[in-house]
């Protein structure tokens, strides 16, 4: 696994977010994608070519609809 993961991991643990739960899973997606958008050097995944095809930013966007849906917006 890479490093940068690795690292991702070990701050959401020490945050005090125990792997396998939502929150834990939830984070670390938020904090891929934004990784991701510092590898590929992007200011926003629409301005990725992947995007379309991307299951990280889709599971992602979930993540943010929920919290929506749950606040009645």
């Amino acid at each position: 696994m890479n490093r940068r993961l690795k690292a991702l991991q070990a701050e959401l643990e020490a945050a005090g977010l125990k792997p396998g739960t939502a929150p834990y899973e939830k984070e670390y997606r938020s904090r891929k994608v934004e990784l991701c958008k510092e590898m590929k050097a992007v200011s926003s995944c629409w301005d990725c070519n992947y995007f379309d095809y991307c299951e990280l930013i889709k599971a992602h966007l979930r993540d943010l609809y929920k919290v929506d849906q749950k606040e009645g917006r």
